[in-house]
This record gives C-alpha cells, sequence and structure tokens, in this order.
C-alpha cells in the first residue's frame, strides 16, 4: 500500500508539468513569429489530449485509492475493538494478555504484585479487592445433586498452544460450545493452573484445567475440571508434548479433541463467581465438574518447570449458593 500512494501521489504532479512545458512550446513558438506546420499543431494537440485522459484516469485511480484506505482503515477499527472486548473478558480467551492490551502493570501469583495486591495495582482491577462474589473458593462435597440444563458440543478443531506468561493456553478454533441454561457459549480456549484454584473440602488438586466459553453478548461461563495426583494421563500428552517454554513459542495441532480432556462424569458444582485473573471481573458462570481426573507427577512438573504455581487462594463465599448438578451431553 506505501508503493502505490507513492506513486500515485506523484502522477498528478507529472501531469501538471506535462501540460505546462507543452503550453509554454506553443507560446514560444507564437511569440517567435514561427508558424508550426499544422501536423506539428495536429500532434500537440493530441498529445494535450492524451495527457489530458491521463490525468483523469490517474484522478480514478487516485479515487479507488481512497476507497481502499477507508475499507482498510474500517476493517483495522473492528480488529481493535475485537482485540480489546477479548482482553477485557478476562483469562485472556483469545491469547491476548490484559497487560499488552491496556499497558497494565505486570502481575504474578507471588510478592508485591501477587493476588494480595492485585486490587491495587490498577483503578480497574479493583475488584480483585472489593468484589463479593469471586473465585475461586471451596467447595462442599456433600452438596445435593439436582439437574443443570448444560450440554456440551466440542468438535475436532484446530488449536494453538501458547505460552502467555501466566499459563499454558489451548487457543481453539470456532465450532465448539455449550448450552448453559438454554443459551449457546463458544468455546474460546483452555488452560492450566497448579495447585487447582477450586478446592473440594479445603483440599486443593494438583491441577486444573477451565474451559472458557463467550456467549454473543460477551457473558462468560467456564468450565473446570480438577488433576489429582495419580496414573499417567494420556489425553494430556498432545498439548503437553507442545508445552511452549517461552511466551515466543507456539504451536499449531490439527484436529484436536478438546472433550478428551474431560471425565465421561461431567456433574458439576456450579456457581456464580469471577475470572481468576485481574481484572477479576464478576458474572461469571462458573461450572466445576465433580469427578476428578488424574495426572502424574511427572505431568504435573512438566507444567510447573515452565509456568511456577499459577494458582490464586479461595476466596470468601459471602452467602453465596453452590449446586451440584448433573451435566448432559
Amino acid at each position: 500500500m506505501p508503493r502505490t500512494d507513492s506513486r500515485a501521489a506523484r502522477l498528478p504532479g507529472r501531469v501538471w508539468l506535462s501540460t505546462t512545458f507543452l503550453g509554454a512550446v506553443a507560446l514560444v513558438a507564437a511569440c517567435s513569429g514561427d508558424s508550426a506546420p499544422d501536423q506539428d499543431i495536429e500532434a500537440l494537440t493530441a498529445d494535450v489530449s492524451q495527457i489530458q485522459a491521463d490525468q483523469r484516469a490517474v484522478t480514478r485511480e487516485l479515487e479507488t485509492l481512497q476507497r481502499e484506505v477507508e475499507s482498510l482503515a474500517s476493517e483495522v477499527s473492528a480488529f481493535a475493538l475485537e482485540a480489546g472486548h477479548d482482553a477485557e473478558a478476562g483469562d485472556h480467551p483469545t491469547g491476548a494478555s490484559t497487560e499488552s492490551a491496556h499497558e497494565a502493570p505486570h502481575w504474578t501469583y507471588a510478592g508485591e504484585t501477587g493476588p494480595e495486591m492485585w486490587g491495587s495495582l490498577a483503578d480497574d482491577w479493583a475488584m480483585c479487592s472489593t468484589g463479593t462474589s469471586q473465585s475461586p473458593i471451596n467447595i462442599s462435597a456433600s452438596l445435593p445433586i439436582g439437574l443443570t440444563d448444560v450440554q456440551f458440543d466440542y468438535v475436532p478443531s484446530a488449536l494453538t498452544v501458547i505460552n502467555n506468561g501466566h499459563t499454558i493456553q489451548g487457543n481453539v478454533a470456532e465450532g465448539s460450545g455449550v448450552m448453559v441454561d438454554g443459551e449457546r457459549y463458544e468455546l474460546l480456549q483452555f488452560h492450566f493452573h497448579a495447585p487447582s484454584e477450586h478446592e473440594i473440602d479445603g483440599k486443593p488438586a494438583a491441577m486444573e484445567v477451565h474451559f472458557v466459553h463467550r456467549n454473543a453478548e460477551g457473558e462468560l461461563a467456564v468450565i473446570g475440571a480438577l488433576y489429582q495426583l495419580g496414573e499417567h494421563n494420556p489425553t494430556l500428552d498432545g498439548v503437553w508434548a507442545a508445552l511452549p517454554t517461552t511466551t515466543e513459542d507456539e504451536v499449531h495441532i490439527d484436529g484436536f479433541v478438546a472433550e478428551a480432556l474431560l471425565p465421561l462424569d461431567r456433574s458439576v458444582f456450579r456457581y456464580s463467581g469471577s475470572l481468576t485473573t485481574p481484572p477479576c471481573s464478576e458474572g461469571v458462570k462458573w461450572h466445576v465438574i465433580t469427578t476428578p481426573l488424574s495426572a502424574s507427577a511427572e505431568q504435573v512438573e512438566a507444567f510447573i518447570n515452565i509456568v511456577g504455581d499459577n494458582a490464586r487462594p479461595v476466596q470468601p463465599l459471602n452467602g453465596r449458593s453452590v449446586l451440584a448438578d448433573v451435566a448432559k451431553g
């Protein structure tokens, strides 16, 4: 585009110079008293006509270029709006970090920029300290079981595995989703925490995976599954073989089946909570699967060696209800 704009910008000037030069030639000839032959005048007239035609063509080309620039600007604006919305959705649904989108301060899981300080690191992160419906939480395993309208619709898709500096994340191509309370939420990505962020009867698991979904209104629904230390989990091998060690790396996998990372029994604990990373926005529909998965010590260690411990401590329940339901599909 820059090369085309530069060429187009020079054409009108060249046309003007050519026209001015020919006019000057005609004027000098008239003043000197020389009478040019008729054919020379006709040739000169033809040249001027051709230059005028070229000028009209250049004008049309400039108009076309202007429309292309306006169209490109519209596309860039739309992309920037969508990227900004994705970043604000938290838990990095599309792989873009909240930090890079808003130039927010660096945050970590320990020390002066750890979870206890998140609410003071940025004005729009205050919810991390003042929110009353925060996640994760401690869940009682003795809750009564009921029925819920959660239906899984995961299909094989392309997967991009990244290290966003806080976790290992798999960005999923379009097509998979869940139905929650009769409304579809599209699967955006899944990522891992070690140890688990949610606790069952006061005990964390070795690891936890979060499947992040978003509906048409931008509301989030997250499915969480816990991993207890135990046997080697072959369903993790596809992702673990591609664990990026730095934020500069990414690995692409075709035909990945995200559903393989879920247990067959998909009964869930569900409650209203928040993002577990800044900005800790509330209103997230949480569903934590009651049946734990297994992962070997080597698999958990491989993750921690790259990312480190990345679990936010459990938050006060503040009177919220936690329901235990049976998922469908």
